[in-house]
């Protein structure tokens, strides 16, 4: 049990022994009539009442992060293992992204291809970087370490974001394009390799 969920019972169970031990010393009055005596009931009870009601609020509130949380993390994993799911699919491909090997000498179609997967890989890296600034405490994954090792090991990631930044204004990638110039000013950028021009 956390300690906010500790203090709430606590004080519940504290405005309840108080609202009791003042609805006992208040039945005993003879004086009373028995309507008057229902309404110092009600009254006597409505501090129990709000302090469930909230217990109860902050639940629903809890559950309702919780099951945010759980939704998140399915829709990340399920991307996640769709990006997966292309190296299974064309295995042919998965060296120009964790081994370093430069895509320019495939011919036009695998070329095509290498291409459009790294630009998938961009486009997820670049929404859950958004997603993880816009609601930090909703789920947050260390992406940062995946894209840069791509970017040490993908001369395919490289030369896509390149061309990206070539667009200025109009650039795609922002969140992404930054860990690439800290992989670029540590001199680790899988590309250019041998000679291409400069990202």
């Amino acid at each position: 049990m956390t300690p906010a969920r500790r203090r709430l019972l606590t004080v519940s169970i504290l405005t309840t022994a108080v609202v009791v031990a003042l609805t006992i010393a208040a039945w005993q009055v003879q004086r009373l009539s028995a309507l008057e005596r229902a309404a110092l009931l009600a009254t006597a009870l409505a501090p129990v009442l709000i302090v469930l009601s909230a217990y109860l609020v902050l639940r629903q509130i809890q559950e309702a992060a919780t099951t945010l949380r759980a939704q998140l993390f399915d829709a990340t994993a399920g991307r996640m293992l769709d990006l997966g799911r292309l190296f299974v699919e064309f295995p042919q491909l998965r060296p120009y992204f964790y081994d370093g090997r430069d895509d320019e000498d495939l011919p036009e179609p695998e070329r095509n291809r290498a291409r459009a997967v790294a630009e998938m890989h961009l486009d997820y890296f670049e929404s859950e970087l958004l997603r993880t600034r816009a609601f930090p405490t909703a789920l947050s994954l260390p992406f940062d370490p995946w894209i840069r090792g791509l970017f040490r090991s993908s001369p395919a990631m490289c030369r896509r974001l390149a061309e990206d930044g070539g667009l200025g204004t109009e650039r795609w990638y922002d969140l992404v394009d930054r860990l690439y110039a800290e992989v670029k000013n540590q001199g680790d950028l899988a590309w250019p390799s041998g000679g291409g021009q400069n990202p």
